[in-house]
């Protein structure tokens, strides 16, 4: 598969994007990565595409004139945008799922569909368009549930709670729109654990996991984000990973090609640990962010060639193989996120210490040239180690040399590590 000329574009401008361009570069050094939006971290390292407007139909067209080969989409917004159909219209072919398949994410509705069908484990449910039913249901439940807006909310559409009237009030937030709803379900207790595998109709290749932190402040407080760290293990792609795989994933791959909607890219289920065993609390149609900045520097294989394989359907030309090292990434945020975004403020960067990584989220360039934060989730300093702790020392001593007006983040990522005795409660309770 090696040539000088294999050309691929990443889509997105997060921090997960600037993983993937680093991941693509640093295992297939031949290849040459174009980038849109991209990010200054992801500039550094890529090509830019300039399409003449934002739209999906010039960025085709701007990608059949640099002869890219292959796609690759981060974020879901452009997935839902129908990205990939677009692409595969004009004969480039692409990592990630079709419109009608990204609904595994983009309707949890669509999702729990499925999942009954492919008799994966998940929460009973209801589905509501009226706040005001929600307040009787709940009222009539007496304990608590989570209510979930059906559609994308960037990892903030979801609220766990017994008040009827929070409950009402988060609602009314998603349903301003005609034919919106809201998802209902009965609130799991457990560990959380993201898992990840990589899908081609019933091809199913089992990937990694890793522990997302969702909530804003330490111990878990706050309200969610769109995650302010995670943590992966040293023996990713592991017998657990495995395990889940074949139990979670490989089912739902199997139904949807069933049904006519086959999966191309990465199927990401958020798993609720509990000791009856796995439960999926969703699916997302694309890698995590900021799991995929742990997992992907651990990545001991071409990802490029990986990639390639499952987009054709073939077999891995080698064994997805990761370094058996621990690694933690920690989200420096802006002043006011998730609540509010701040004013651009210049940034410093310190020199990055051996084994880490950092990688431009809420970034971008000023009049001047200038290197400056423009509000959000606006780096992941990734350390990687020989354990956790030395992981963690390292991902801490990044953010520290990282510099601006109002940043912020957790002191507790990888403070904690799974519980893997779920699986042996679970099995005794059987």
């Amino acid at each position: 598969m090696s040539s000088s000329t294999e050309r691929v574009l990443v889509v997105g401008s997060g921090g997960r994007e600037h993983a993937i361009v680093d991941g693509l570069i640093r295992t297939h050094p031949t290849l040459e990565v174009f980038v849109y939006p991209g990010n200054p971290g992801m500039w550094q390292l890529a090509q830019r595409i300039r399409p003449e407007d934002n739209s999906i139909g010039a960025l085709v067209r701007a990608s059949v004139e640099k002869g890219i080969g292959l796609v690759v989409v981060g974020p879901e917004a452009y997935l839902d945008q129908g990205i990939v159909d677009a692409f595969t219209a004009a004969g480039i072919p692409c990592f990630g799922p079709t419109k009608a398949a990204a609904r595994l994410e983009t309707s949890k509705s669509w999702a729990k569909q499925v999942m009954r069908l492919a008799g994966v484990p998940t929460a009973e449910y209801r589905e509501f368009s009226d706040p005001w039913e929600i307040r009787s249901y709940i009222s009539s439940l007496g304990r608590r549930v989570a209510v979930k807006a059906d559609g994308l909310a960037a990892g903030k559409g979801v609220l766990v709670t017994d008040n009827p009237v929070e409950a009402a009030e988060f609602a009314e937030l998603y349903l301003s729109s005609p034919g919106s709803k809201v998802i209902v379900e009965e609130a799991l207790s457990g560990k959380e654990l993201s898992l990840f595998a990589l899908v081609n109709g019933d091809m199913v290749v089992p990937f990694s996991h890793a522990q997302d932190y969702k909530p804003a402040y330490d111990g878990d407080k706050g309200p969610n984000t769109g995650g302010m760290g995670a943590i992966c293990p040293a023996d990713s792609p592991s017998a657990l990973t495995e395990e889940l795989t074949e139990e979670i994933i490989t089912p739902v791959a199997r139904q949807m090609k069933t049904m006519g909607v086959p999966f191309c890219g990465v199927i990401f289920a958020g798993l609720m640990l509990t000791e009856d065993g796995p439960y999926v609390l969703e699916f997302n149609a694309r890698f995590g962010d900021p799991e995929a900045q742990v997992m992907i520097p651990r990545l001991d294989a071409d990802l490029y060639e990986l990639i390639q394989c499952i987009v054709s359907g073939q077999e891995l030309s080698t064994p997805l193989a990761f370094k058996r090292l621990f690694a933690c990434g920690v989200t420096i945020a802006s002043e006011g996120y998730p609540v509010s975004r701040a004013e651009p403020e210049p940034i410093t960067i310190g020199n990055l210490p051996e084994g880490t990584y950092l990688y431009h989220a809420g970034t971008s360039i000023d009049n001047n040239g200038k290197l400056i934060a423009i509000g959000g989730r606006v780096f992941t300093a990734v350390g990687l180690g020989n354990d956790l702790d030395d992981a963690r020392d390292k991902a801490y001593s990044l953010a520290s040399r990282v510099s601006f007006k109002g940043a912020w983040y957790r002191r507790d990522i990888g403070s904690n590590w799974i519980d893997l005795a779920w699986r042996r409660r679970a099995e005794s309770n059987r």
